[in-house]
C-alpha cells in the first residue's frame, strides 16, 4: 500500500476507486465494463472495442486498442513503458500527510503500488532481465526442467482422487513446484512457495481494479513473503552474475508467472475437454500438446491485458499519444483480430505449424520484454503439464462449471474447476 497510509484509507481509497469504474461502466464503455470484471462476454466486448477502430479513447481517459497490428507495434515500441508518468500537477503527497480533502484520492498505482513485485517497472529494466536471466529463465534453461516437470505432474495424477478440482488439485500446485524447481529453490521450500504464490493470485489484475481490502493486505504479505524467501535461495552466483537482477526476475516470475501458467494450464485443458478429436490426437501424439498450447495462449491467453505509458509526446503506428498518455493493448481481443488470423473465433491447432500465422501477442518475440522472460517456463510447464494428464488421466472430464475470479480482468483466472477421472 502506500507509504503514508493506513489501513482504513487504504480501504477507503479502494472502494472509491472501484466505486468510480462501476459507474463509468455504466456508461456502455466497451473498456470500462470490461474493468468491472463482474461477468459478462469479454470476447463481445474485445470486438466492440476493435469496432471503435484501431485505437479508441475510453471514458477511463485510457486509450485502447484491439487493432493486432497496433497492438504489435505499441508492445514492441521500447519508448512506451509500464510504469507511469506522473502529470505535473499530481501531488506528491498521499492520504496520511495531513487531512486530505475527501475527494484527494490517489490513482491505483500510487494508492497500492505493485513494484515491489516488479509490475510497473521500466521497459529498459525488463530488457536487462531478459538478458541477465537467460541462464535462469531462458529457453534452454527451462527446457532442462522437463524431466522434473515431468515428475512433479505425474505424481499429482497419481494422488488425485476420483473427483479433484483441475485448478487447486493440479494446475495450481504443478505451476507452483515447476517454478520453484525453475527458480532454484531446495524441494523442502517448494510447499511454503506455493502457498506464498496462492497468496499472490489476482497480483496483476490489482494493476487494473482494486481489490478488496482483505485481497490486497494478503497480496501485499504474501509479495513480501516471496521476496524474503527468494533473496535467500536464488543462486545469484551460480546463473545470474547480479543478485539484483537474480531477485527480482525470481520475484516478476513468481508472482506472474506461476500464476499465468496455473491459468495457461487450465485454459488449455478446458479447450481439449470440448473437442474429443483433438483430446484423442494427443493421446496418440504427445507432442501435438505443443501447438495446443500455441493456439490457447492465442484464443484464451493467461496474461489478457498489457497497460503501456507514452513518457513523452510521440507517434505509434501513425497515432498520437501525448505524455503520460496510458495504452492498454486488449491482448484477448487482438488475438481474435480477422485482420491477422482466418476464422479467429476458431480454436485450430493446425494456425501453429510450418505456415503459421502472426505470432500470439505479449509473449510472441514482439512482446514486451516482461513477457517474453516468462514465455519459456509457460510453454515448456503447460506443455509437460498437458501432455501428463492425457497420458494418465484420458477419459478426465468437467463434473461441474468452471467458475472464474471476480475482479480479474487481465488474467481472467480460474477459481474452481471440477473434474472426475
Amino acid at each position: 500500500m502506500g507509504s503514508n497510509m493506513t489501513v482504513g484509507e487504504l480501504g477507503r481509497v479502494l472502494l472509491t476507486l472501484r466505486g468510480y469504474q462501476w459507474v463509468l461502466g455504466t456508461t456502455g464503455d466497451p473498456y470500462a465494463l470490461l474493468l468491472r470484471a463482474e461477468g459478462g462476454d469479454p470476447h463481445a466486448l474485445g470486438r466492440q472495442v476493435r469496432e471503435r477502430g484501431d485505437l479508441y479513447q475510453s471514458i477511463t481517459t485510457a486509450w485502447v486498442t484491439a487493432d493486432h497490428a497496433f497492438a504489435t507495434a505499441a508492445l514492441a515500441d521500447p519508448r512506451l513503458a509500464p510504469r507511469p508518468v506522473r502529470s505535473p500537477g499530481e501531488p506528491d503527497d498521499l492520504p496520511g500527510d495531513g487531512d486530505p480533502m475527501p475527494w484527494e484520492i490517489p490513482p491505483l498505482y500510487r494508492a497500492f503500488p505493485m513494484d515491489a513485485a516488479y509490475l510497473d517497472g521500466e521497459r529498459a529494466d525488463h530488457a536487462r532481465l531478459l538478458d541477465a536471466a537467460a541462464p535462469l529463465l531462458g529457453t534452454e534453461a527451462v527446457e532442462r526442467h522437463r524431466p522434473e516437470a515431468a515428475g512433479i505432474c505425474e505424481r499429482a495424477l497419481k494422488t488425485s482422487p476420483p473427483e479433484f478440482d483441475l485448478m487447486t488439485g493440479y494446475a495450481r500446485p504443478v505451476a507452483a513446484a515447476v517454478t520453484a524447481a525453475v527458480l532454484g529453490l531446495p524441494p523442502d521450500q517448494h510447499d511454503r512457495f506455493a502457498a506464498l504464490c496462492a497468496g499472490t493470485a489476482g497480483a496483476l489484475d490489482a494493476t487494473f481494479v482494486p481489490p478488496h481490502l482483505s485481497v490486497a493486505r494478503e497480496l501485499t504479505a504474501s509479495v513480501s513473503a516471496l521476496r524474503e524467501l527468494l533473496a535467500e535461495f536464488v543462486d545469484a552466483e551460480r546463473r545470474v552474475a547480479d543478485r539484483a537482477d537474480a531477485l527480482a526476475a525470481g520475484c516478476f516470475t513468481a508472482v506472474v508467472g506461476a500464476e499465468a501458467l496455473a491459468n495457461l494450464i487450465c485454459n488449455a485443458l478446458g479447450l481439449l475437454f470440448e473437442r474429443a478429436e483433438l483430446r484423442e490426437r494427443l493421446h496418440d501424439d504427445p507432442g501435438a500438446a505443443t501447438q495446443v498450447i500455441e493456439e490457447t495462449l492465442r484464443f484464451d491467453p493467461p496474461v489478457r491485458m498489457q497497460r503501456l505509458y507514452a513518457p513523452e509526446d510521440i507517434q505509434v503506428a501513425g497515432r498520437d499519444l501525448t505524455t503520460g498518455s496510458e495504452l492498454v493493448v486488449l491482448v484477448h481481443a487482438a488475438n481474435r483480430d480477422p485482420a491477422a488470423f482466418t476464422e479467429p473465433d476458431v480454436f485450430d491447432v493446425r494456425r501453429h505449424g510450418p505456415e503459421a500465422e502472426s505470432p500470439p501477442l505479449h509473449l510472441g518475440p514482439h512482446g514486451c520484454p516482461d513477457g517474453r522472460l516468462i514465455a519459456p517456463l509457460l510453454r515448456a510447464g503447460a506443455t509437460v503439464a498437458v501432455q501428463s494428464l492425457s497420458a494418465l488421466l484420458p477419459a478426465v472430464h468437467p463434473a461441474g462449471p468452471r467458475l472464474h475470479r471476480l475482479r480479474a480482468p487481465a488474467t481472467r483466472g480460474t477459481l474452481r474447476f471440477p473434474v472426475a477421472a
